[in-house]
C-alpha cells in the first residue's frame, strides 16, 4: 500500500471463505467478486451505492472457486488488448475509483459514512497518529494565533484533547467505549 495508507486500515484475518462472507453479507455488504467467467457483468454495471465488498484474485490464479461459487456478483474489468488481467493493485484501483465515480454520479457524493462514524473515524485518526496530529494542532494554532497545549494525558485520551483543539466535534458514546478498547490491545 501507500506509504501510512495501512494506518487507515482495519484488517481482519479470516481462516475460511465462507466465514468471512457470511460476516460480511450480515454486515449488509453484497460480495463481487472478480472472475472470467460467462456469467460476470462489467463493474460498470453495477450500483455502487450498494455496499460491496470487493473480492480480487491474484494475477496468475484469480481467486478460489469457493468465492465465485458464494460471490453475490461476479464482474470483470473490461480490457482491450492480448492479455486478461491486470496486476492486483491495478485492479484494485480501477475497482475503487469506478465505486467512487459511480456514487458521485448517482448520489452526488462518495462517502457512507453517518456523521457518527465520521466523527468516530477523525478520533481514531487523532488516536492512531497522535504525534503527527500533535504537529498539525500546532501549525493550525499557531496560524490562527493561538497557542497549542499539551496537557498530562493517557494516550488514549488525547484524541479527545486534539478534536477539542481542532474544533471537531468528538463523540462520548461509541467512540469513548472504541478508543477505550483500543487503548487496552
Amino acid at each position: 500500500s501507500s506509504r501510512g495508507a495501512e494506518k487507515w486500515l482495519q484488517i481482519t484475518r479470516w481462516s475460511s471463505t465462507r466465514d468471512c462472507f457470511q460476516t460480511l453479507k450480515r454486515q449488509g455488504y453484497r460480495i463481487a467478486v472478480t472472475a472470467l467467467a460467462e456469467n460476470s457483468v462489467p463493474l460498470s454495471a453495477l450500483d455502487w451505492t450498494v455496499p460491496t465488498a470487493i473480492v480480487l484474485g491474484s494475477e496468475r490464479v484469480g481467486v478460489s472457486d469457493e468465492a465465485i461459487s458464494l460471490a453475490d456478483e461476479l464482474i470483470t474489468i473490461p480490457m482491450t488488448g492480448m492479455v486478461e488481467s491486470y496486476n492486483i493493485s491495478v485492479a484494485a484501483a480501477l475497482c475503487m475509483y469506478h465505486a467512487y465515480d459511480d456514487r458521485m454520479r448517482r448520489q452526488g457524493f462518495h462517502g457512507d459514512l453517518s456523521e457518527e462514524e465520521q466523527q468516530i473515524m477523525q478520533a481514531w485518526m487523532c488516536l492512531r497518529h497522535s504525534g503527527s496530529v500533535e504537529r498539525a494542532v500546532g501549525e493550525k494554532l499557531r496560524r490562527e494565533g493561538k497557542a497549542a497545549s499539551r496537557p498530562e494525558l493517557p494516550e488514549h485520551r488525547m484524541a479527545q484533547h486534539h478534536c477539542e483543539q481542532l474544533a471537531v466535534p468528538y463523540p462520548q458514546s461509541e467512540t469513548e467505549r472504541w478508543l477505550e478498547m483500543q487503548a487496552e490491545e
